[in-house]
């Protein structure tokens, strides 16, 4: 036999050995978590200002300015939160035509129903007697949680959760469409490109743990080959962990039905991104805890890294996650569940988003991609809008498609507001009983598992819109490096997709 056939056959009979493994093992019991906690939307006596401002903005100037707010100065609470000085203030510089913003974290009671009554007031009369000063506020709003998926519709968190695989060889390689993946390869190289991911983060002692047991010393080729190009010494990941502020602000929170440590969702994103664009430079940016869950504070920090002067290289940001602002679907359920929000409409989220949709558009005129998961609310009978940021003008909304790309995943809401400019792509099918395991996604995964079982190989398959974004994030960062514009990548996307679901235009990519 020659050599390669003796590799492959080596590569065949472990595979063969993993599986029968597998079906040996009985793994034990969930451990049951009582689940009588109440659910969390937004941080407790927090709140955010938007404010704008033609000339960059100064943060001593800026309370000086708002102090003599006419609107500010109408309530005691505000006027002293400023007064005291305020939490965070993250700004960015101005932009094209977008002017300076900033966002002021304030400190006020942790009165719930006080805190929205006085909100719903301010922006009210902020729509109505906007001052033309300096600065000007655009909107106020609760410092809301923002998770790897929402935790208050029906799922909650991923699509579902992961699960032990040992993948057959190359199983974890995609197919593009044969236009894009050509244009593709003819400019491989051209130019190199960055790609952001805002996520969770495993730490670096079970990264290193991770690559000693499925990469370094094992057999030629490594156990887990694209863990091994993703961690190895050189590699194209780093990652800038979280501030001791950050961590112990988002800390205490989790997903309300999928409570496990998921640090390992922002590296499963990273495999995806890299399984597609091999050569793209990954930043993964830790603005999630551990358990899924950060905040508006904690997310417009990680886009305030990215925002930075200086940067050169053509930028993508995947952000695989959803803003906790409720979905007009959601208010009825609001309204029985009777939370204190008397006056929240449509056009109150829409004002309220606002303030990560300016960041967003700010980093959109610096020419950054970005994508964002759509949302994992669908259930029977309810197919939710995607939710923010993926439904902003500014980013691209993706939706999940189970592996025969004409079926919606069951999870996932529509891909983009309107649909029609949605993109949706293999996401993986809920892995229910009866399921098939190559119905999820494969990916890198170095933690352990939520059931229970042991994490033998480092793979996982796991579904949910967190994994369609990736995959459109590594198209787009595979196209910038080839040459192309980021207007040029978007429209040869559009031009690719092949007919259209419930949930978006179908954008055809495989897996294995």
């Amino acid at each position: 036999m020659r050599r390669p056939d003796l590799v492959q056959l080596f590569r065949t009979l472990r595979y063969l050995i993993r599986r029968w493994k597998e079906k040996r093992m009985r793994p034990p019991a969930p451990p049951k978590i009582p689940d009588d906690r109440p659910t969390h939307y937004f941080m407790p006596g927090q709140a955010v200002l938007l404010v704008e401002s033609r000339a960059p903005i100064d943060p001593e100037k800026l309370a000086e300015q708002l102090r003599q707010h006419k609107i500010i100065n109408a309530y005691d609470l505000l006027r002293r939160a400023i007064t005291q000085g305020w939490r965070r203030l993250i700004s960015f510089a101005p932009r094209g035509d977008q002017p300076a913003c900033a966002l002021v974290f304030l400190e006020l009671p942790d009165d719930e129903s006080a805190l929205l009554r006085l909100m719903d007031e301010v922006n009210e009369r902020l729509q109505r007697e906007q001052d033309q000063g300096e600065v000007t506020i655009g909107a106020i709003s609760p410092n809301w949680l923002i998770t790897s998926a929402h935790h208050a519709g029906a799922l909650g968190g991923p699509g579902t959760d992961p699960i032990p695989d040992a993948p057959p060889p190359d199983a974890w390689r995609f197919k593009l469409p044969e236009r894009v993946q050509r244009r593709i390869d003819d400019g491989a190289g051209k130019q190199a490109v960055d790609v952001a991911i805002l996520d969770t983060a495993p730490c670096a002692h079970q990264l290193a743990d991770a690559y000693h047991r499925w990469c370094a010393g094992t057999p030629t080729p490594p156990a887990n080959p694209l863990l091994d190009s993703l961690l190895r010494p050189g590699g194209p990941l780093t990652i800038n962990y979280a501030t001791w502020h950050d961590l112990v602000a988002m800390g205490g929170y989790d997903l309300q039905h999928h409570r496990y440590n998921m640090a390992d969702h922002g590296l499963f994103a990273a495999g995806v991104i890299h399984a597609i664009a091999p050569q793209a430079r990954l930043h993964l940016v830790e603005v999630l805890n551990q358990y899924g869950v950060g905040t508006l504070e904690s997310v417009a920090a990680g886009f305030e890294k990215l925002a930075e002067p200086g940067r050169n290289l053509p930028q993508v940001i995947n952000c695989s996650l959803v803003l906790n602002i409720p979905l007009p679907e959601h208010l009825p359920t609001l309204a029985r569940r009777k939370l204190n929000w008397p006056s929240l409409t449509t056009a109150t989220i829409e004002l309220m988003s606002r303030l990560l949709a300016r960041v967003c558009n700010g980093l959109c005129a610096q020419d950054v991609l970005i994508v964002a998961a759509a949302g994992n609310d669908a259930e029977p009978g309810l197919l939710p809008q995607a939710r923010y940021p993926a439904a902003f003008d500014s980013v691209v909304g993706v939706g999940s498609l189970r592996r025969d790309l004409a079926t919606p995943a069951e999870y996932s809401n529509q891909s983009d507001l309107p649909v029609k400019v949605g993109v949706a792509t293999f996401g993986g099918a809920p892995l229910t009983a009866g399921v098939l395991p190559e119905e999820g996604m494969l990916g890198v995964y170095t933690g352990s598992f939520p059931d229970g079982r042991p994490n033998t190989y480092g793979w996982a398959r796991w579904s949910g819109t967190s994994f369609a974004a990736p995959v459109i994030s590594g198209v787009l960062a595979a196209l910038r490096g080839a040459g192309l514009s980021s207007s040029d990548a978007r429209a040869l996307i559009d031009s690719t997709v092949s007919g259209s679901t419930a949930i978006g235009r179908t954008f055809p990519v495989t897996q294995g």
